[in-house]
């Protein structure tokens, strides 16, 4: 059986261009299994193929990078779709959107059918069973096992172009482009903030075995590849696990970054961390106030002082995620907290996605009607914002501020550790 698995293009920051790492793992089971795989990722750039060479397509709504913040605008991917639908290949929906609203998304891209689960697992398990389901359509098929990571194998790069992906990243004190390869080390996240989707690879923190992190880096740099970043939620989160494989790492002469939490962190972590060759870590602290606006957070504003401290005396770069967007909050005190601290910002607009507590909250305790993705982005976010223009506009303000990441490139990084 000839299989594709295929990236849609769809919204990502422009800056950051990541190998489809979860299309990786899984093209890498299914060859092993014995199945012919391509991979097609058009996020970045379109490749034209036969389609009718395959025998079957499954379409990845999100890559494993946006997996909790998955996209809401399905639009390039409808088009994709009809494209592939005029040549009678069945396409099959792998990913959050599906998982979490597996009808409205089997309308919506009038796929074959939704498989929800991890890709890994769902793909190879649908595969056993595909004869059964052949000719049929609209059918939705679930895999909610995890997978165990012991069992997961070291990717064929061969499949991608792997110097194609690359990000722009604070280096040695400039902004510069790197070839940057993916490493996923632990999946999960035990935390409950409200805003994000954490239930596709589940509140349980599995870890890859070292070794098996350290073979996959290897073999990246044996393509030319000597700068990484660790897709990992909270990177930190397990000190003993961490110090593991940092001791690793120090041996490989590499690069890297990470994110983590502000209160999974300390100074022997980052001590560690640059002596193994990390150069940034994107802390999500979401408000310099968190705890007055987002419940299940309680980061207070001193603890969140001294690690960005400690950052920067460990010649790390601190880089940190802000949302806009939350009640009652206070643009003013969050400018002055972005202008005035030694770090580096990106900021984004908060959304209350399905499968959060915040959608469970807002949405469905109202009720409202939506009939696919962009209506619901939109019909939810007026339950959270007061008005949308205003939140709009404080975006537009912080982005004014020179230690925004997109204004670093052409003002020069003011807020980096010397």
């Amino acid at each position: 059986m000839k299989i594709l698995l295929m990236i849609p293009k769809y919204h990502q920051m422009w800056w950051i261009q990541q190998p489809p790492i979860g299309a990786l793992y899984t093209a890498t089971i299914l060859k092993n299994q014995g199945y012919y795989v391509e991979i097609l990722d058009t996020r970045y750039k379109f490749k034209k193929v036969d389609i009718l060479k395959y025998d079957v397509v499954f379409l990845l709504t999100s890559e494993y990078d946006l997996t909790q913040c998955y996209p809401w605008d399905l639009s390039e991917m409808k088009k994709q779709i009809k494209d592939i639908n005029t040549h009678n290949v069945p396409i099959f929906a792998v990913g959050p959107h599906g998982c979490v609203l597996d009808k409205m998304t089997l309308s919506e891209l009038n796929v074959t059918g939704v498989l929800k689960g991890e890709n890994e697992i769902v793909i190879p398990d649908f595969l056993r069973s595909f004869s059964k389901y052949k000719g049929k359509k609209g059918f939705v098929f679930e895999n909610s096992q995890k997978i165990d990571l012991s069992t997961l194998p070291i990717p064929d790069y061969n499949l991608i172009d792997l110097k194609s992906y690359h990000s722009y990243v604070v280096f040695n004190g400039k902004v510069v482009k790197k070839n940057t390869g993916l490493i996923f080390a632990n999946r999960g996240c035990p935390f409950n903030c409200e805003y994000c989707y954490n239930e596709f690879f589940g509140k349980t923190v599995r870890y890859r075995e070292v070794e098996m992190i350290t073979k996959e880096i290897i073999k990246m740099k044996k393509a030319d590849i000597d700068h990484f970043f660790f897709l990992d939620y909270t990177f930190t989160v397990n000190k003993k696990w961490t110090l593991k494989l940092l001791q690793a790492l120090k041996n490989l002469n590499i690069t890297w970054g990470c994110q983590t939490r502000i209160d999974c962190i300390d100074e022997e972590l980052l001590s560690k961390m640059s002596e193994s060759g990390c150069k940034y870590i994107w802390y999500g602290i979401e408000s310099p106030q968190i705890g007055k606006y987002v419940k299940n957070k309680n980061i207070d504003s001193e603890s969140i002082d001294k690690i960005i401290a400690l950052t920067n005396i460990y010649k790390i770069q601190p880089m940190i995620f802000i949302l806009v967007g939350f009640p009652n909050e206070n643009i003013e005190e969050i400018y002055l907290w972005c202008k005035t601290h030694k770090c580096i910002f990106d900021h984004s607009i908060i959304f209350p996605r399905p499968g959060t507590e915040l959608f469970n909250k807002l949405v469905k305790n109202n009720a409202i009607q939506f009939y696919n993705w962009l209506d619901l982005e939109k019909r939810s976010s007026l339950l959270l914002y007061e008005n949308r223009d205003k939140v709009e506009n404080k975006f537009k303000i912080l982005s004014t501020l020179d230690n925004y990441f997109e204004n670093t490139f052409n003002k020069g990084v003011k807020a980096i550790n010397e």
